[in-house]
């Protein structure tokens, strides 16, 4: 091999390489320039996550708020709120209840001892819920209801058909 054949063969590396690094940069600003530009416009799978997640935060804070005063609401709304108060929150708001009754006066004068106690009792209450979802839902195989989740769901379907009727009515009748 030749010094000229070695020097050219350098030279092609060199440009190869050059070449492939400014390649590489191309492909870099292009990625980055369509990540800049598409940056929360796609409304692909990542956009709807989010808006889901977002209108199911939204909806629990609404009704953890709005269901306790559940007797202000109008008929039909009242007994359908009333309903779902019962099922939903009330079960829940009893735990701090019995975490408060448990550890502030406390069954005896050691500490640790109430908060152990207090544990136990909400664990407990936790498994009763449980249980007592498994017989409402054994109660309403026995009775022939086989989707027990319509059943649970059937106040809110009602509210929403009576909400749609409402308002068509309305909007019919306005002049």
């Amino acid at each position: 091999m030749s010094y000229e054949e070695d020097d050219r063969r350098r030279r092609l590396r060199i440009a190869r390489d050059e070449e492939e690094q400014e390649q590489a940069r191309r492909i870099r600003e292009a990625y980055s320039q369509h990540d800049e530009h598409s940056h929360g416009q796609s409304g692909g799978p990542s956009n709807l996550v989010t808006a889901v997640v977002f209108c199911a935060v939204a909806g629990v804070a609404w009704t953890w708020e709005n269901l306790p005063k559940w007797h202000t609401f109008d008929q039909p709304y009242k007994a359908i709120a009333s309903f779902y108060y019962w099922l939903l929150i009330a079960p829940i708001k009893v735990v701090p209840w019995i975490w408060e009754s448990l550890t502030h006066p406390g069954l005896s004068d050691y500490k640790n001892f109430n908060v152990v106690t207090a544990v136990a009792a909400v664990l407990l209450y936790a498994v009763a819920l449980v249980i007592g979802g498994g017989v409402i839902r054994a109660l309403c195989r026995a009775v022939g209801v086989r989707r027990w989740k319509t059943l649970l769901a059937s106040p809110a379907i009602a509210a929403g058909l009576w909400f749609a009727g409402t308002a068509t009515l309305t909007w019919l009748t306005q002049k």
